[in-house]
């Protein structure tokens, strides 16, 4: 499988909405707290 730039940009997306995941459910308790 060659790395291809739109196989890149799929995982870079798939990256940064892990961490917005993240990041979603650290904020959540704050707020709703």
């Amino acid at each position: 499988m060659a790395l291809n730039p739109d196989n890149y940009g799929l995982r870079l997306f798939v990256r940064y909405l892990v961490l917005c995941l993240i990041a979603l459910i650290f904020i959540f308790p704050l707020v709703f707290m």
